[in-house]
C-alpha cells in the first residue's frame, strides 16, 4: 500500500523533490492538500476490494448451503413418494447431512427396495 500511496503522492505533489509525503508532516502546503484525497481514495479502493471479497465468499457459502438444502428436500420428497412418511429422526438426519452423503443417499434411493437399504452404509450404492 505504501508504494501505491507514494505513486499517488508523486503524481499530485507540488513538491517534486520530495518523494515521501511524511517528509512534509505537519505542514499545510498545497502538496499536502492535494495528496490527501489520493490517500483517501486509495483506502476506499482497498476497502471496496476487501468488502467485495467478503461478499463473494458469503455468496458462495450461501449457494453451497442452498444446494445442500435443495438436495435434502429432493431426497425427502422422493423418499416419501417411494416409501411413505419418514420417521422424524431420519428426516432430521437427512436435513443435517453433507452434500456427499446426500448424493450417496439419492443414488441409493433409486435402487433401494426399503428405506433402511438407502441408509445402510455396508451396502454399495
Amino acid at each position: 500500500m505504501r508504494s501505491s500511496l507514494l505513486k499517488a503522492w508523486t503524481r499530485s505533489s507540488s513538491h517534486p523533490g520530495v518523494t515521501d509525503p511524511l517528509a512534509l508532516q505537519g505542514r499545510e502546503t498545497g502538496g499536502a492538500r492535494s495528496w490527501r484525497p489520493s490517500l483517501r481514495n486509495e483506502g476506499h479502493n482497498q476497502l471496496e476490494a476487501i468488502v467485495g471479497t467478503i461478499a463473494e465468499a458469503l455468496l458462495e457459502q450461501g449457494e453451497a448451503r442452498g444446494l445442500i438444502k435443495g438436495k435434502a428436500n429432493a431426497f425427502l420428497l422422493q423418499a416419501r413418494n417411494k416409501f411413505g412418511d419418514l420417521p422424524a429422526a431420519r428426516a432430521d438426519e437427512v436435513r443435517s447431512a453433507d452434500a456427499a452423503t446426500l448424493d450417496r443417499w439419492l443414488a441409493a434411493l433409486v435402487v433401494a427396495d426399503t428405506l433402511d437399504e438407502v441408509f445402510d452404509v455396508r451396502r454399495p450404492h
